[in-house]
């Protein structure tokens, strides 16, 4: 993923502004490091398994 899409989901997910994450020390390098793209794959991976999981439910009633 594009280091400005894993910015703009951790942003989002803990309410943070643009101004507010500016003020973050060394969080560029916090998106580039392996911490920070695991986490966001694991995010990617649960949003796509309940994705599926919807998608099969509403299926299953048709």
């Amino acid at each position: 993923m594009a280091i400005g899409e894993r910015i703009h989901f951790f942003r989002t997910m803990r309410g943070m502004t643009q101004k507010y994450l500016d003020m973050l020390p060394d969080i560029r390098a916090f998106f580039e490091s392996e911490e920070g793209k695991r986490e966001f794959e694991e995010w990617k991976a649960e949003r796509e398994k309940i994705i599926a999981e919807k998608k099969y439910e509403e299926d299953k009633k048709k």
